[in-house]
């Protein structure tokens, strides 16, 4: 069996030309990917033993999530065949809803790695490990940034959630970041944030700790906390509907580098792109409204 998939961006084009070949083992099956990239992104996946469909669906949305790591956001399908029949209306029917990228998530801005320079065999593997054990963490990463229609602050207050989990999986990589003391009462994911922030955020959260570490991570507290706990409007300082957006694009940022980090990538394939789209982030009128509210919230307010 040959499964073959066309992908374009709604409104533009892929660049290119881009080609990697490859051949996965797992289990005692081989799969043989290739992926052509000009204009267009056409992924095929065939196996000489494979011939449970399911297996094929298992490599490519493997493949498919590490590219969305990448790029920062999923392309669409627009054609896909199995066995030269095509099969498109299915394919799309079927397509999980958190498959589809967010307005915000889109363009060359939120880019961070040319995965052309880096998918191979050890990667894909790498990938899967990683995305198994995530499990139903990556799984909600996804719909927190997917078009799928949810209030914002809801998005905003899983994907900080899905830290306490990213955090227990930075720990067992870096011990050393582990938190020692947690004061009486205070919460546990404050300082989970705190330092996931101080490891992995300076670049992205520079303005942020700069100013005040502890009451932004507090702030992002309140706003899971106003969510989860479907609170009553109360007067403690959270992000508003705006902020919101920010910081999904932000945090969804801090979840890709912890990634690469796992991954082993190199920093150097992606810390200009991610410096620039910080930049670009922090230059929002929401952000600089956001920067003044945190210099001036007072303590009651947290």
């Amino acid at each position: 069996m040959i499964l073959k998939v066309i992908q374009k961006p709604t409104n533009g084009f892929l660049g290119g030309p881009k080609y990697n070949k490859f051949t996965l083992h797992a289990n005692g099956v081989s799969f043989n990917i290739e992926i052509q990239q000009s204009l267009t992104r056409i992924i095929c996946i065939d196996s000489p033993e494979a011939n449970n469909y399911k297996d094929y669906l298992d490599v490519f949305y493997t493949l498919e999530t590490f590219l969305m790591m990448c790029d920062g956001y999923f392309t669409p399908t627009i054609s896909a065949f199995e066995n030269d029949i095509e099969i498109t209306d299915g394919w799309n029917k079927r397509r999980l809803p958190s498959y589809s990228s967010a307005d915000f998530m889109l363009g060359a801005g939120n880019k961070l790695i040319d995965y052309s320079k880096i998918i191979n065999e050890e990667m894909f593997k790498k990938w899967y490990d990683i995305k198994t054990e995530l499990d139903l963490n990556f799984k909600m990463l996804l719909y927190c940034v997917s078009s799928v229609e949810m209030p914002k602050d809801m998005q905003c207050a899983f994907i900080t959630e899905a830290f306490i989990g990213i955090y227990e999986l930075v720990i067992k990589k870096y011990p050393a970041v582990k938190t020692t003391s947690i004061p009486k009462g205070e919460s546990k994911l404050k300082y989970y944030l705190i330092a996931l922030f101080e490891k992995f955020g300076n670049v992205i959260f520079g303005k942020e700790l700069e100013i005040n570490k502890n009451l932004f991570a507090q702030i992002l507290v309140n706003s899971r906390n106003r969510i989860a706990h479907i609170s009553s409007k109360q007067d403690k300082a959270f992000l508003n509907g705006a902020e919101c957006v920010m910081y999904l694009k932000k945090l969804s940022l801090l979840y890709r580098i912890i990634i690469f980090d796992h991954l082993e990538i190199s920093e150097d394939l992606y810390k200009d792109k991610l410096l620039s789209a910080t930049n670009s982030i922090d230059t929002n009128k929401s952000m600089s409204e956001f920067f003044d509210k945190l210099k001036n919230c007072t303590a009651s307010k947290i």
